[in-house]
């Protein structure tokens, strides 16, 4: 036997899938995922690999939720010995083995009867049993899949089709055509009723494939041209900020009068200004070309919240809001993007400071982590936001008009939009919640495993 071990249910997953494995011993509670979200990701990876759930967790509402899915068998620790394990083991390896000999039996039987129509046609071609199940596949589909007539074998039909359409695009292209079409018709197989699914190319463009790809078009367009007008806005404006720094300190001698040193720190803080929106619109045009990506290394969630506090501060004390911080920890791991996760607490700070009034407060709380994953919440008890606007918060072209907002000097609303990806990258969520006239809450849920970092 080879053995493979895996600590985290995403190492689990990239093993199954670079391996063929016989049976998974999955012991429940890793640290990534939850126990039915494992084995959903397992099966994907693997259709067909036996699953035996070893767990410690007695409770017999797990043990349905776990059968339901479909596992071989789910054995609790301490009322099932090592022996029975293993027998468990043993069986599943010689049932997978027994299917994959009734496959090849029945292969090398009905190859000759259907090769002709079947095998040596160019257009790829499934033959599916009555569970949606690979039973037999033509050369071609095996070229286009990438993937063996074996390894094609017990796959499921939805898990096929979704590499189809991965794959679909250049088969379609040496044959000269624009698209592809999925057909199907019943058939038998072994004397049982069968399916037989064919990938058909197809010259005809529909009026709904022509629009988007005249869209992508239009939208790539449009993104280019947008990261290059936010570079050519920053290089002179880095000047700008630059020459005025240098007025404001008088390095080159005093200025002759103390109104301009403050005109040149309004200067600075409009330029301030017009930078982050730039950045803003670089980070939206790179994230609609799908090029803003994150660099992730382990961090220390807790110090970043704080070193974002600290940023924030001065302006807080300025308009007199309070902001507060408080963790049960000294320091939470979290694998993501430091510079990205700090920028994405800086926007929501930023937004709760603006549209709170004098003396109120800004909180934000951090959560014990819940299977896998950790939740931060920042509430304001501002101006809140209109039911009507708050589904539009995230959109990069939507912002409230109302006397209040502009009497805050709102931005352009960018920095939710651009927030909002930047958790997605992270394979986080975002939620706003908010009451007009009492405040809003944002709730930010990212993956995350806890821990020192050393």
């Amino acid at each position: 036997l080879k053995l493979y071990h895996a600590s985290r249910s995403g190492q689990a997953v990239q093993t199954l899938q670079g391996n063929d494995i016989d049976v998974v011993v999955l012991d429940t509670g890793l640290p990534d995922a939850s126990d039915c979200e494992s084995i959903r990701s397992l099966q994907r990876a693997g259709p067909g690999t036996s699953i035996v759930v070893y767990t410690g967790n007695t409770n017999p509402k797990h043990a349905e939720e776990v059968q339901a899915l479909g596992v071989d068998a789910c054995l609790i620790k301490g009322r099932v010995s090592l022996e029975d394990l293993a027998r468990h083991v043993v069986d599943s390896v010689e049932r997978r083995s027994a299917k994959k000999g009734q496959f090849d039996q029945k292969h090398e039987s009905q190859t000759a009867a259907w090769g002709l129509f079947f095998n040596d046609s160019p257009v790829p071609h499934l033959l599916l049993d009555t569970d949606s199940q690979v039973a037999a596949a033509n050369i071609a589909a095996t070229k286009v899949l990438g993937l063996s007539v074996e390894e094609l074998a017990g796959q499921h039909l939805d898990v096929v089709l979704k590499l189809f359409k991965r794959q679909a695009g250049s088969f379609a292209a040496k044959n000269g055509a624009r698209s592809f079409e999925i057909n199907s018709w019943p058939t038998n197989w072994a004397g049982k009723p069968a399916k037989t699914v064919a990938l058909t190319p197809s010259k005809h463009v529909s009026a709904a494939q022509a629009a988007n790809e005249s869209g992508a078009t239009g939208t790539a367009e449009h993104t280019q041209f947008l990261a290059h007008v936010s570079h050519e806005l920053r290089t002179p404006l880095n000047a700008v900020m630059g020459f005025a720094e240098l007025l404001q300190a008088e390095i080159m001698g005093p200025l002759g009068h103390e109104a301009y040193r403050d005109y040149a720190g309004m200067i600075m803080k409009s330029s301030s200004h017009l930078l982050d929106l730039i950045n803003d619109l670089l980070d939206l045009s790179k994230a609609g070309a799908g090029k803003l990506c994150i660099s992730a290394d382990w961090f220390d969630l807790v110090s970043t919240i704080r070193e974002a506090v600290a940023t924030v501060s001065p302006k807080a004390k300025q308009d007199e809001i309070g902001v507060i911080f408080e963790a049960d920890w000294k320091d939470f791991a979290l694998f993501g993007d430091k510079r990205r996760i700090l920028q994405v607490l800086l926007n929501i700070l930023d937004n709760a400071i603006k549209f709170s009034d004098p003396g109120g407060k800004v909180e934000i709380r951090l959560s014990s982590p819940r299977q896998g994953r950790v939740q931060f919440e920042i509430e304001d008890r501002g101006a809140g936001i209109s039911s009507e606007m708050l589904p539009k918060v995230f959109s990069a072209y939507a912002q409230q008009e109302n006397a209040l907002v502009v009497r805050k000097g709102a931005g352009t609303g960018l920095g939710l939009a651009v927030t909002r990806e930047l958790v997605a990258l992270h394979e986080g969520k975002i939620e706003i919640s908010s009451i007009e006239g009492l405040g809003t809450t944002v709730m930010i849920d990212l993956p995350v495993e806890p821990g020192k970092i050393d």
